[in-house]
């Protein structure tokens, strides 16, 4: 796995991440 791959899987592991902690918040909020 080269520099290029780990970019883009961190980059959507955050944005999955961002998702699906924005879903419960709204929520509560």
């Amino acid at each position: 796995m080269d520099g290029t791959m780990i970019k883009l899987i961190t980059i959507t592991g955050i944005n999955y991440a961002i998702i699906h902690l924005n879903i419960p918040v709204q929520t509560l909020l």
